[in-house]
């Protein structure tokens, strides 16, 4: 995460309305046949599970490595075999929380010294503009609460050394075929990168994988019309699935299918976002001079 000052250039050569038109008719992706299209569902889906089983598994180390950083963190230091010792010896178990204090402390840092988003022009005379531009991001950033979010995404950050946020788009409550921006911290436990990425923020990364434990009811919204067996992916789950609910189908097998107990309900949900590279073609159209992508 970067505290420090984040500016975006715009060109105000262009009409926005005519270049968000422009952009639509010739999106670089606009005639590409991504490979999930290409490939039936049982492929896809082999090929999407192997990515978040290695991912998983490369991560899950890390994960134990921060529950016990956040622990440290809450001043839940002693391990159960100490606490055991010290209750045999009637020995009370006293904690020095000194980690909290400086975590607060950069966090505070952080927060005091946060920049305001802000859109800079790119040439004299503009500057109106630009701050429409500013105004409305901070309008976006004001309604999904995003500096709340991003603060307790610093936190994780400083507690662990990574920190997630989600950026997405949400229906708007007040107009129908609208949409928000919304903003959201994401437990960095449920989260497991590409096990081949080596830069920094992931740059290189060629997917993301997030595992997460959700409300059966939520994954019916979600998904209306896939059926119980489908919504859980108990082949990802890491933790308690006595409460999931619903069978897994054959490729979904692992071990003892997930029974309903009487308690809340829920399913395991992955989501896997990743880029790959197609074949296009770039051509000037000499009817109307324009650039024209084509598919392979």
């Amino acid at each position: 995460m970067d505290g420090g000052r984040r500016a975006v250039e715009v060109n105000e050569d262009v009409d926005v309305e005519d270049a968000a038109a422009a952009a639509r008719e010739h999106s670089i992706t606009s005639g590409l046949k991504p490979s999930e299209l290409k490939e039936n569902d049982g492929e896809l889906f082999a090929r999407l599970q192997t990515w978040a089983k290695a991912a998983i598994d490369h991560w899950r180390p890390w994960w134990d490595v921060a529950n016990s950083e956040y622990d440290a963190y809450a001043g839940r230091q002693w391990s159960d075999e100490d606490k055991a010792t010290l209750e045999r010896q009637l020995r009370p178990a006293i904690t020095f929380n000194r980690t909290a204090p400086v975590i607060d402390s950069l966090v505070g840092i952080e927060i005091n010294n946060r920049e305001m988003v802000q859109v800079y022009p790119r040439k004299l005379g503009s500057a109106k503009q630009s701050d429409l531009w500013t105004s409305a991001l901070m309008w976006a950033r004001d309604e999904s609460n995003a500096s709340a979010e991003e603060a307790d995404a610093f936190i994780d950050l400083a507690i662990t050394g990574v920190g997630w946020t989600d950026t997405y788009l949400k229906e708007s409550c007040a107009e129908a075929m609208a949409y928000d921006i919304g903003v959201d911290r994401v437990d960095n436990c449920e989260m497991a990168v590409d096990p081949d990425s080596r830069k920094r923020n992931f740059r290189d990364a060629r997917f993301l994988v997030r595992v997460r434990r959700i409300p059966y009811e939520a994954a019916q919204e979600l998904f209306p019309d896939a059926d119980d067996a489908e919504m859980h992916a108990g082949w990802a789950a890491f933790f308690d699935t006595d409460n999931v609910v619903g069978s897994q189908p054959e490729r979904y097998l692992s071990g003892e299918a997930p029974r309903y107990t009487g308690k809340r309900r829920t399913v395991v949900i992955v989501e896997v976002q990743w880029w790959e590279r197609a074949v296009y073609w770039q051509v000037l159209d000499p009817f109307d001079n324009q650039i024209r992508h084509l598919d392979d």
